[in-house]
């Protein structure tokens, strides 16, 4: 009789498309990778599904939709209790608002790592340009990840080496 081992479960917070493009594909590709067969996938979407110039404006929806997903979460923390919380992001209000995602995984004791997609250089635009209390919670939320993933780009690999105590890890592929 051959024992079943239960598979390492990865809960997997990102966009899926529409629209197509951008993390909403990667976040759709990994989910259909050969991850899939190794690891038990969960996800929950964080996307905002609104109107491309709705995007990135603070109202009513966009909290109501965001408070949902902190709550869609922490249900699926506790129902699937997953070992790792990855978190798909980008640059400027999409960073802050997945810094909250972030330090909930943290605060459920779960091994969290961060994808930071884009070129790098926007991240880094945007960083700079942050208020220093901004900076200072970037600076706490990337110490306390477990792993950093990023393109390779000179700039962005020495502003996550000076963030980020943890790994980072170069290279965004459909992998954990």
């Amino acid at each position: 009789m051959k024992l079943m081992q239960k598979k390492m479960c990865i809960l997997i917070v990102g966009p899926l498309p529409p629209p197509s493009g951008g993390i909403a594909t990667a976040v759709s590709d990994l989910l259909k990778s050969a991850l899939a067969k190794e690891f038990r996938l969960v996800h929950v979407d964080n996307s905002t599904k609104r109107p491309v110039n709705k995007k990135g404006k603070i109202d009513l929806l966009n909290t109501a939709t965001f408070l949902s997903q902190i709550l869609l979460l922490v249900i699926k923390i506790i129902y699937y209790r997953p070992q790792i919380v990855q978190i798909e992001t980008s640059s400027g209000i999409s960073f802050l608002k997945n810094s909250m995602l972030i330090l909930l995984a943290k605060l459920a004791r779960r091994k969290t790592v961060v994808s930071i997609h884009g070129s790098g250089q926007r991240f880094i635009e945007h960083y700079r340009a942050f208020p220093d209390i901004a900076k200072t919670a970037a600076h706490f939320v990337l110490a306390r990840c477990d792993a950093v993933r990023c393109f390779p780009n000179n700039g962005l690999m020495a502003l996550c080496r000076n963030l980020a105590s943890k790994r980072i890890l170069f290279g965004l592929s459909p992998m954990v």
